[in-house]
């Protein structure tokens, strides 16, 4: 492809474009998310479009139509630190991080949700309120320093993916942005797996906000770069990946939903939940529909950030109907910091 100035204005919409579109379509998703049982999810829906579901159908948590989910509320917390400090800190980010989901957060309401759960609390789902995931938990039990002993370092969830948007935003284009990526995912999560899927979904993002239609062949793009022994900020994992997404492309013609239940199987977890996000992201190019055939494959949903922010990217922020952008509460603040970071 040919060289493009990471300060072109086309490049510069398309940053604030995936940022948009990753929000937007994680508050569309909310309302269904972690729905597993495809029967009941069906029963649910019908044929109805599902975004912005009301009222809640979620079966872990329950939260108003609009605000985001725990992956949201985790890459609100970066791009807050980003704003702030003009750039990537560790330290900025850490503290966000403890503003959203710490002891002073609505996510401390529910004892189940409790940074370290008492084992006689009872399980009664849905709870009110955010869910906050295990590695949002292991985290703050690491900064806040209460010895609890956790997996941190062994998460290899969809919280290493997801969160990298606002920073590739930011730095498409330049020298360092898989370092201040590589940087970001090892405030949270530490796991080799964690960072090397991290930067790899990184590479193909960064595809898409350099590129925008060009950028439809970003997988097979990123396939060879894994595999250049030149590569910038190398993993152990790389050739690994590579193979990982090369089944992706070879799985194309397989109807999304068999897909992402049957081939790489509907859960939190990498590989497989990134695969099957980018099994949606090749089979097409509308955000809108995109959105909903991530949906109608059940399971967890934060797979439509990634997918919205890759499309949203390619297409323009005019590719986002008015109404998910009005329905969408941090809307108006995420497109206010996106356009001050990109001036």
């Amino acid at each position: 492809m040919e060289k493009i100035s990471s300060s072109d204005t086309t490049v510069n919409n398309r940053r604030i474009a995936s940022v948009i579109g990753c929000f937007i379509a994680d508050a569309a998703a909310q309302p269904l998310h972690w729905n597993y049982d495809l029967k009941k999810l069906d029963e649910i829906v019908g044929d109805k479009p599902m975004e912005f579901w009301n009222p809640s159908r979620n079966p872990f948590y329950t939260l108003p139509t609009g605000r985001n989910t725990v992956y949201g509320d985790h890459i609100m917390s970066l791009l807050k630190s980003v704003y702030t400090a003009k750039g990537f800190s560790a330290e900025e980010y850490a503290k966000e991080l403890v503003n959203m989901f710490g002891p002073d957060s609505d996510y401390e309401k529910q004892p189940l949700n409790a940074i370290v759960v008492d084992k006689d609390v009872k399980k009664k789902l849905p709870i009110e309120g955010p869910w906050r995931s295990a590695c949002v938990k292991y985290f703050l039990q690491n900064h806040l320093g209460d010895g609890q002993e956790n997996n941190l370092d062994k998460m290899k969830d969809m919280h290493a993916v997801v969160p990298v948007v606002p920073i590739v935003a930011v730095y498409a284009g330049k020298e360092n942005m898989l370092e201040m990526v590589e940087a970001s995912i090892r405030v949270v999560l530490t796991s080799q797996k964690a960072v090397s899927y991290g930067l790899a979904a990184a590479r193909i993002l960064e595809q898409y906000i350099l590129y925008g239609e060009k950028a439809d062949n970003a997988l097979d793009v990123v396939i060879k770069e894994l595999k250049n022994p030149e590569r910038k900020n190398p993993t152990p994992l790389d050739a690994t990946i590579a193979d990982e997404f090369q089944a992706v492309i070879n799985a194309k013609d397989i109807p999304h939903r068999k897909a992402a239940t049957e081939v790489f199987k509907n859960q939190c977890y990498v590989p497989e939940a990134f695969q099957s996000t980018l099994h949606c992201l090749i089979n097409t190019t509308d955000y809108c529909d995109a959105i909903q055939t991530t949906m109608r494959a059940a399971g967890c949903t934060s797979r439509c950030s990634y997918v919205g922010a890759c499309l949203a990217a390619r297409n323009g922020i005019e590719c986002i109907p008015d109404d998910w952008k009005m329905k969408t509460n941090c809307f108006d603040s995420t497109l206010k910091m996106m356009q001050e970071l990109c001036k």
